[in-house]
């Protein structure tokens, strides 16, 4: 989504409901002109977006981790623990 945000920069607007005057029509071609060989700024906004979408993946990576294999596991281990000490308090010596 931030990419195609990004690419919609790029792009010039048309005014609705009129047509363009030639003075119009030459300042949208020189911006859009301007604007495509502004290649720097959109490969910072680029590189910034994968950057997001990477650290996006990478939390979604942890929780799916914790939420699937260390609270299941940390819950059996709590349910052993509290078994062994209701069991060895009651059978034990």
């Amino acid at each position: 989504q931030e990419i195609g945000e990004i690419n919609a920069e790029a792009k010039t607007p048309l005014p609705e409901g009129k047509s363009p005057s030639l003075l119009e029509t030459a300042k949208r071609a020189y911006r859009a002109a301007a604007d495509a060989v502004d290649v720097e700024r959109r490969m910072e906004s680029f590189k910034q977006a994968a950057a997001d979408v990477s650290e996006h993946a990478i939390n979604l990576i942890v929780v799916f981790s914790l939420q699937t294999i260390l609270f299941p596991l940390l819950f059996l281990w709590l349910v052993a623990q509290l078994l062994k000490s209701v069991l060895g308090a009651r059978f034990g010596p």
